[in-house]
C-alpha cells in the first residue's frame, strides 16, 4: 500500500509538473527582462511632473503671445530677445507635444505591459507553437523599443526645455512692460 500511495504521488506530481513546466522557458527569461525594462522606463517617464510642465507651458504661451504684441519692444534689434524667442518658441513646441501625447503614451505602456504579460502566460502554459514564438516574441520585442524609443525621446526634450526654462522665464518676462509682466 505504502509503495502504491508513493508512485501515486509521484504521477500526480509529475502529470502537475509538465502542466505547469514550459518549452521555452528562455522565452519567459527575455519576457520578464522586457517587462522590468518597461517598468524601469515608465518611472523615468512619470518623474517628470505633468502638472508643472502643463503649468510652464501656459506661462510660456502666454509670455510668448504678450511679447509679440508689445510694440515697443524693438525685435529688429535686439538679438538677445530674438534668440530668447526662438528659444521659447522650442520651449513651447516641446511641452505642447508632451502634454498632448501624455496620456496615449501612457496607454501605449499599458498595453505593452498588458501585450507582454498575455505573452509570458501563453508561453507558461504552452499555447504557441514552436514556429510562431520566435515571431511573436521578436514583434513585442520591436514593439517595445518603439515605445522605450519614443519615452526616451519625450524625457530627454522635455527635461532639456525644462532647464532651458528656468535659465530664460525671467529674462523673458523681464522684456515685458510693467502693466503686463507676467511672472
Amino acid at each position: 500500500m505504502k509503495t502504491f500511495t508513493f508512485l501515486l504521488t509521484i504521477i500526480v506530481a509529475s502529470i502537475l509538473f509538465s502542466c505547469n513546466s514550459t518549452k521555452y522557458p528562455e522565452y519567459i527569461k527575455k519576457t520578464d527582462s522586457l517587462l522590468a525594462s518597461l517598468d524601469s522606463i515608465s518611472v523615468k517617464y512619470h518623474e517628470i511632473n505633468y502638472g508643472s510642465v502643463k503649468i510652464m507651458f501656459d506661462l510660456v504661451s502666454k509670455n510668448h503671445e504678450l511679447i509679440k504684441e508689445n510694440e515697443s519692444l524693438d525685435l529688429a534689434n535686439n538679438q538677445e530677445l530674438k534668440q530668447d524667442l526662438f528659444q521659447y518658441g522650442r520651449i513651447h513646441k516641446a511641452f505642447k507635444k508632451y502634454l498632448k501625447e501624455y496620456d496615449k503614451t501612457n496607454s501605449d505602456i499599458e498595453f505593452n505591459k498588458n501585450q507582454l504579460n498575455t505573452f509570458k502566460d501563453d508561453i507558461s502554459n504552452n499555447l504557441i507553437s514552436e514556429e510562431n514564438i520566435i515571431k511573436f516574441y521578436d514583434d513585442e520585442l520591436k514593439a517595445h523599443s518603439n515605445l522605450v524609443e519614443t519615452i526616451n525621446f519625450y524625457n530627454h526634450d522635455v527635461s532639456t526645455s525644462i532647464k532651458l526654462y528656468k535659465e530664460i522665464h525671467t529674462r523673458m518676462s523681464e522684456f515685458l512692460t510693467p502693466s503686463t509682466k507676467n511672472e
